[in-house]
């Protein structure tokens, strides 16, 4: 499927950047990565999708092209949620599908019970509700984000890496290595290019230390009684690791119209082995297509 366009959309504090592909007339899919990485992050998966609809993927603020929000501020999880309401807003969609990898998927997640029926289907890869943080942990945590974003605030060097230096980081110094096909449809939205060989990074570092909201599991459970909509989880052993809490949240939504499939791979499976869930998707987007 060939890129329709990259255009921005206008947010209060700047824009939100875009790659779109498809019909702009078909039903709107918008597409949200995860932590520190880019709308290239569903070029490989978007080629496996049926071609009947319109698949808009966003760098989230900080992100890609995208603007960061205001420096020498803590990030909010919950700020990251109503930027997807001023993308859905500015793209003018008073329904969509939506497909989120990791901190995309608790964005959407969140959204949907936020704005209950506005995501008529939600793809869930690889993630669920954000990390827990125990009681005892908090102030430290709290102190801890604090102490990253005000030490970075004052460190205003933009260190310039070669093109080697960032594909090495984006293939082997993730949580999670990356293909180098991977690994290369990340690359152009991650850096912007100073020179011949140089390249400085286009993140806001402060989206290294997870963005999360600080809420307790029973929190959460009753948030997610407010599910509606049908919902397709794709799960690697990355997520299902955390047994317990997975497992409690998987049997919680056994009363609700929700999909758990087992997919093999690690955490960056949508974009290193697209093939392995493209499939799925294409089911779960396809039971249900209508004009927007």
């Amino acid at each position: 499927m060939k890129t329709l366009s990259t255009f921005n959309l206008k947010v209060p504090w700047g824009h939100i950047a875009v790659k779109a592909w498809g019909n702009i007339k078909n039903t709107g899919v918008l597409m949200v990565h995860g932590t520190l990485d880019n709308a290239g992050a569903f070029d490989r998966l978007v080629a496996l999708l049926p071609h009947d609809f319109y698949y808009v993927s966003i760098d989230l603020p900080g992100h890609g092209f995208s603007s960061h929000y205001q420096n020498g501020i803590k990030l909010s999880f919950f700020t990251y949620v109503l930027a997807i309401k001023y993308v859905l807003d500015e793209l003018q969609w008073k329904h969509a599908f939506y497909i989120g990898h990791s901190l995309g998927a608790q964005l959407g997640l969140f959204f949907s019970l936020i704005y209950p029926k506005r995501i008529q289907k939600l793809v869930l890869i690889d993630s669920i509700i954000p990390e827990l943080i125990v009681k005892d942990e908090i102030i430290s945590r709290i102190k801890k984000e604090y102490e990253f974003i005000s030490k970075k605030y004052k460190q205003n060097n933009l260190h310039h890496y070669t093109k080697e230096e960032v594909m090495f980081a984006l293939k082997y110094l993730r949580k999670n290595c990356l293909t180098s096909e991977a690994a290369e449809a990340l690359f152009e939205r991650s850096v912007t290019k100073v020179n011949e060989n140089s390249y400085i990074y286009n993140r806001d570092i402060r989206a290294k230390i997870f963005i999360i909201p600080f809420m307790g599991f029973d929190q959460y459970l009753h948030v997610l009684n407010e599910i509606n909509g049908e919902i397709l989880i794709l799960a690697t052993d990355t997520l299902l690791y955390k047994r317990h809490i997975i497992f409690e949240l998987l049997n919680f939504f056994k009363s609700y119209n929700i999909h758990v499939i087992r997919i093999r791979g690690n955490h960056d499976v949508h974009n290193n082995y697209p093939e392995r869930i493209s499939e799925h998707i294409s089911r779960f987007i396809k039971h249900f297509s209508s004009k927007l």
